[in-house]
């Protein structure tokens, strides 16, 4: 009989402080998020960020996401970007008109299936996972605030609460944006002109895990890498999810042996935070302001 009770006093303790942890994560993303929406950094972005891009936008969607896809894939379309989707197992039909093909495969094999036969080679891409979303803005905003900061390959910061692995990806207050020395793959990441024909095309084997370390050493070149702290994502898909972590681990693992990386951890500092805009003229794309703010 004690043990019995013994048992249920466990059981509800485990219940309880499982509770008052989801209670806890709840209560701090929503305080971010509110703290997030009264920051002038972000405001001050919004409103001298042009809502209008000449980019490339790529992603490749799972049907079950198609109507996330949707809401930003038509949104980006409006604002004269090139979307270009790929389905991994079949066609939507509300995104028939930007699926340039299907068929499964890694996910930058398919990227690369997608980015093949763009006719704009000399303009911004955006590459989107089909499980995000912009917290504030949109992704024309976004290309031209990399744009304005500087930066040739950059992310959007993770908001408190979205499903994120490194901690120099959450978003920071006060500032427009980072220089850091460590871009993710993914979920959302936006590849500026200069710095195109280093980055892509994708490789192609596996999911891409570790390319990072690559992409890092392209700053003794001279170009910048960053976070966006003025304009941050959502991702509220699982991460690693729809394909083996055992194997992608393995590749990562080996790639960082080439490299003598150790810890993932070594290639990721901030550099500096950046509070000023270069200033854009009236009629200049992305990739002029891009091209006049880079060494």
């Amino acid at each position: 009989m004690n043990s019995s009770v013994n048992s249920a006093v466990r059981r509800s303790l485990r219940l309880g402080k499982r509770i008052v942890r989801k209670s806890l994560r709840v209560a701090a993303a929503l305080t971010a998020r509110g703290l997030e929406a009264i920051d002038p950094f972000v405001w001050i972005a919004r409103l001298r960020m042009s809502g209008r891009t000449d980019a490339v936008v790529v992603c490749v969607y799972r049907h079950a996401n198609a109507a996330s896809v949707y809401e930003w894939a038509s949104a980006a379309a409006s604002s004269g970007a090139d979307v270009r989707l790929w389905a991994l197992d079949r066609t939507a039909p509300i995104l028939a008109p930007w699926t340039v093909g299907e068929g499964p495969g890694g996910r930058f094999q398919n990227l690369n299936r997608a980015l093949a036969a763009t006719s704009r080679p000399n303009v911004p891409v955006v590459v989107l996972d089909d499980d995000v979303s912009l917290t504030y803005g949109s992704l024309a905003q976004l290309v031209n605030l990399v744009a304005a900061t500087g930066l040739d390959l950059a992310q959007p910061a993770h908001r408190r609460g979205s499903n994120m692995y490194w901690a120099i990806t959450l978003r920071h207050p006060l500032a427009f944006a980072r220089e850091t020395t460590f871009v993710e793959i993914g979920p959302l990441v936006v590849v500026m002109p200069r710095i195109r024909d280093k980055v892509l095309p994708f490789p192609e084997e596996g999911m891409g895990w570790g390319t990072e370390i690559l992409w890092s050493k392209l700053r003794s070149d001279g170009f910048r890498l960053g976070v966006i702290d003025a304009l941050s994502v959502y991702h509220w898909g699982p991460i690693a999810a729809g394909y083996n972590f055992d194997d992608e681990f393995r590749r990562m693992s080996a790639l960082m042996s080439r490299h003598n990386v150790r810890d993932m951890r070594e290639i990721q500092h901030t550099v500096r935070s950046i509070r000023s805009l270069a200033r854009r003229q009236p009629g200049a794309s992305a990739s002029d302001v891009s091209n006049r703010s880079s060494p």
